[in-house]
């Protein structure tokens, strides 16, 4: 009972911070971007925040006493690798671009409207994966820590996070996101330190090598070199056409702004992801003296809060988790709730809707957004699952366009819009296929990522080439 009371607290405190933040928001660029007045340290701390959630923190901690070092190629290296990337490929990009708030809006300037449209389905689609990924992970940590029923535990979180994100807006969820950067902290910060205590001398953690090969190694059998490839494309290359990082960057100040809130937020990875692969390569030792341990290593991490720690200290490595999920979750049901006010409502029921019903759509369509991902949670059972489905709709629809936007003049319409059309569709045939217990002839994951980018290239270029490049397709960025 004492985790439920901690995460009453919790919700409580966050819940003030919405209803504190709500006053700020005036219009619907207050209510998205912040109206661009975002400081580069708080731009790190919220991107690095919405993007390291349930998977960053149990998946890399309960692989890490399976497999060792080599886990970190699962996120740690795709994540850290890939900030840097967007920083130096498509910070001070985005915050040039005027007149932008979402990628569809981008995406109609550079391309077209049939484009865009396509863009907004992928986007939501992508968004509601997400979305389904952190309400799956945060009900089965209630589940873990507290015996609450699983779906219960969805509800609560479906509830929470959409209250606070409803009212807050962007500047709540900035707010939120920054004591939740510290609450996660805390908890990684306890329980590696704990973990590695109970290990005793680092050196045993090599000597488990005996019983798992390459265990301090950075490739082993589970994480090939051809694996970590596919990690990083499947799980690394979705920050690149991420719509709540784009939302950062042009919420920020300034063009230095949202390039040193990039690097930021890679220098705040590192400790988030070594941390967890170090308490989990410590786990492998003392572990193995343990009865009871779950075979589930998502749960690896919620089983040694609660019963190694206990008390008020396990609490705070309750609240930490919960506060990856929560950070993650708000972040992805605001910037989904931006792509369907502007992208649908705005656009095609009412276009000259007043400010303030605006307003209200979003708000809404937080909500529906919310229960949307709720109700598809159901088909998953693993975290990781929900979060790759996520990665590949991204990448084989999304980066193949976006990038050419930018760096390739040559690129058209009617290749972007073929490129992410057909990206899709390879996507949803793998999962339905899979799904119903019939796999395609090609590998599962995390190399399938690798062949759908590659038919999103081979597409793009050859479709680019054969159609006309119009006059409307040069837009200058800088």
């Amino acid at each position: 009972m004492a985790y439920i009371g901690y995460l009453i607290g919790y919700c409580v405190v966050m819940l003030i911070f919405g209803l504190i933040f709500s006053r700020y928001i005036k219009n619907i660029n207050d209510f998205y971007v912040g109206g661009q007045r975002i400081s580069w340290w708080i731009i790190g701390a919220t991107i690095s925040a919405s993007m390291f959630g349930a998977t960053s923190l149990m998946v890399s901690c309960g692989y890490a006493r399976l497999v060792g070092l080599s886990s970190i190629w699962l996120l740690g290296i795709p994540t850290v690798a890939c900030a840097l990337g967007y920083t130096f490929i498509f910070s001070r990009k985005i915050r040039r671009l005027t007149e932008v708030i979402s990628i569809p809006d981008f995406v109609e300037k550079r391309y077209d409207e049939k484009t865009r449209a396509l863009f907004m389905v992928i986007i939501l689609l992508a968004l509601i994966a997400f979305c389904t990924s952190q309400i799956l992970a945060l009900g089965k940590v209630l589940n873990w820590f507290t015996d609450t029923p699983l779906l219960v535990g969805m509800v609560i979180a479906l509830v929470v996070v959409g209250i606070y994100s409803t009212v807050g807006g962007y500047f709540g969820v900035v707010a939120t996101d920054v004591v939740q950067t510290i609450l996660l902290f805390i908890g990684l910060i306890i329980f590696t330190v704990g973990s590695v205590h109970w290990a005793g001398d680092w050196s045993k953690v090599g000597e488990v090598s005996e019983k798992v090969p390459q265990f301090t190694s950075l490739f082993s059998a589970a994480f090939s070199p051809l694996a970590g490839i596919g990690w990083v494309v499947a799980l690394g290359f979705p920050l690149f056409t991420a719509q709540d990082i784009w939302q950062r960057f042009i919420s920020a100040k300034d063009e230095n702004n949202a390039f040193y809130g990039g690097l930021f937020s890679a220098a705040i990875f590192v400790p988030l992801y070594i941390l967890p692969i170090v308490g989990g390569m410590a786990g492998a030792v003392w572990i193995a003296t343990k009865t009871g341990v779950p075979a589930d290593p998502e749960r690896f991490m919620a089983w040694t809060a609660r019963e190694m720690f206990g008390g008020f200290t396990g609490g705070l490595i309750f609240l930490g988790i919960a506060a990856a999920i929560m950070s993650t979750l708000d972040t992805a049901l605001v910037s989904g709730a931006s792509n369907v006010t502007r992208d649908i409502l705005q656009r095609y029921v009412k276009k000259d809707a007043p400010k303030e019903k605006i307003l209200t759509w979003s708000r809404y369509a937080t909500i529906v957004m919310a229960v949307v991902a709720f109700l598809i949670a159901s088909l998953f059972a693993s975290i990781l699952s929900a979060l790759f489905l996520t990665g590949n709709i991204m990448v084989c629809g999304l980066l193949v366009p976006t990038f050419c936007a930018f760096y390739w003049r040559r690129a058209t319409s009617t290749g972007a819009f073929l490129s992410g059309l057909i990206g899709i569709i390879f996507v949803i045939l793998d999962f339905v296929l899979r799904k119903a217990g019939a796999p395609p002839p090609w590998p599962g994951e995390p190399v399938s990522v690798l062949i759908g980018l590659g038919i999103s290239i081979v597409v793009m270029v050859i479709a680019s080439l054969a159609s006309k490049h119009a006059p409307s397709e040069n837009m200058d960025l800088g």
